[in-house]
């Protein structure tokens, strides 16, 4: 009778993943090889794919080994219309599918489907485990601050030129911190758009330096990693300390705002661990499910019926109009009737453990398709 238990993992992502399995197999193999894979003699056999950001050949290989398979995990952190679209074409039986955040639109029929923060993860770790304290002593959230709203807008997206043109439009200028990286007006005036690359953040702090690989001017992606206190962390994870210092609430337009999905990244975990009110520009129900992970949003204070809102013009331009109310506020007031909710939401983050669940749901499967003695 054949034996054994041999897994596929189909990249350095992967092996990762693998590294937190805590499945009793004893004659569990690990491979890397997919013909070696193939060939292998043994009794049960899975595969652990990594959706790639830019490339779609992830899905010709499983489909490659999908016969050959007992169990098939697919890990996507990256919600895009391209990445859901070939989530699509894996919805087969046997396949359990990781994301981080919700498809709404998309009923699949065969592969199960869970959730996976690992933004929320990777996030924290710096912040919350490796240095508890650094926030707490850099960091002043209930103090009054020159300005309302930071607006740290990024690349261009259309929600996000929504929301540049409601801030000109409104004279909110000098209420709100906003830069713009995505040039859509080369003839503006306004001085908070920027017409090269850039990042919210200082090269001259002497704590935030390029790591070896990685030269500055050689940047791309604000996901690409830096050394910041002498620690590896992607660059977009890093909190804008200055801007929070002169800010009092963030606006985070996500990196999407599809209604078909929510993806949660780090722009909303940077205001959660700053202790920060926020208000959303994103996909309809951004909010209703980010409660779902225990987490409290503000309709105390401010409308959040936007979040309900299908059309999305009328939904973004909906959550700018919170934004310019919450400009008239008293500070001191907002301060006093959120302090709990946003206790409340750091208390969530540092004590929910986003990559145990789902590896433990990996083990049990797993475990499930043992060979009997």
């Amino acid at each position: 009778m054949r034996r054994g238990f041999q897994i596929y993992l189909d990249t350095n992502v992967c092996e990762h993943h693998a590294t937190k399995l805590e499945t009793p197999i004893d004659s569990l193999s690990k491979s890397c090889d997919i013909d070696d894979f193939l060939s292998g003699d043994v009794g049960s056999r899975a595969a652990i794919f990594h959706v790639y950001f830019e490339s779609d050949k992830w899905v010709d290989k499983l489909q490659q080994v999908y016969h050959h398979c007992d169990l098939i995990f697919v890990f996507c952190t990256e919600l895009h219309s391209h990445t859901v679209e070939q989530l699509k074409m894996v919805d087969l039986p046997r396949v359990h599918i990781y994301v981080c955040g919700f498809i709404n639109q998309y009923k699949f029929q065969h592969a199960s489907v869970a959730t996976y923060m690992d933004w929320f993860y990777t996030t924290s770790q710096f912040y919350l485990r490796s240095r508890p304290n650094f926030l707490k002593y850099r960091l002043d959230p209930f103090a009054i601050k020159p300005l309302a709203f930071d607006a740290l807008l990024g690349e261009q997206r259309e929600h996000r030129n929504v929301v540049y043109d409601y801030v000109n439009q409104n004279n909110l200028n000098n209420k709100i911190k906003m830069t713009y990286f995505g040039l859509i007006r080369p003839e503006s005036e306004h001085g908070n758009i920027l017409k090269n690359r850039g990042f919210e953040f200082d090269w001259q702090d002497p704590n935030l330096q390029y790591c070896v690989s990685t030269d500055q001017e050689n940047i791309k992606w604000s996901v690409q990693y830096v050394k910041y206190h002498n620690e590896r962390i992607s660059m977009s994870q890093i909190v804008p300390l200055d801007v929070y210092q002169q800010t009092a609430y963030s606006l985070v337009a996500e990196t999407n705002a599809t209604n078909d999905w929510n993806f949660y990244t780090e722009k909303i975990v940077k205001p959660i661990m700053a202790q920060r009110l926020f208000i959303v520009v994103a996909g309809r129900h951004y909010l209703k499910n980010l409660r779902s992970f225990g987490f409290r949003t503000f309709g105390n204070i401010i409308d959040e019926g936007y979040d309900d809102i299908v059309d999305n013009q009328v939904r973004w331009h909906s959550a700018m109009d919170q934004v310019k109310y919450l400009c008239t506020l008293d500070q001191v007031k907002v301060f006093d009737q959120i302090r709990n909710t946003v206790e409340h939401n750091l208390n969530v983050l540092k004590n929910t453990d986003y990559h145990d669940s789902v590896f433990n749901e990996i083990d049990s499967l797993l475990t499930g398709c043992i060979p009997a003695d």
